[in-house]
């Protein structure tokens, strides 16, 4: 029986390997993420969106191939990276929020 633990170890060593190389990426782009300022991730988000909006504005104004395809291929990118940016400021702002009232609450009642 001691073989069959030795193989599980190996293979879920091997699994957890896996997994952590795969969240690495993630976790490199989180801590990349938490030093920017949110007011700076705020801001980023907004000025693609208005580029993201400027080519489809283009795209409409003037309806030929070129305009169309940047608007419906890098507008709709950019578009999609300012909101993906707004959300994840948002989402940190609240989390923020959360932590600062949790630390509050246990200052004013010690347990």
């Amino acid at each position: 029986m001691s073989e069959g633990s030795e193989t599980n170890g190996t293979a879920s060593d091997a699994a957890s390997g896996a997994a952590s190389e795969h969240r690495g990426p993630l976790a490199w782009l989180r801590r990349r993420l938490a030093a920017v300022d949110l007011s700076k991730l705020l801001r980023a988000s907004a000025a693609l969106t208005l580029l993201a909006l400027g080519l489809m504005v283009w795209s409409m104004v003037q309806p030929t191939p070129l305009p169309v395809m940047l608007a419906m291929s890098v507008g709709q990118g950019l578009g999609t990276l300012a909101f993906a940016l707004y959300v994840y400021a948002v989402l940190a702002d609240l989390r923020r929020a959360r932590r600062a009232r949790r630390a509050r609450e246990a200052v004013a009642e010690p347990r």
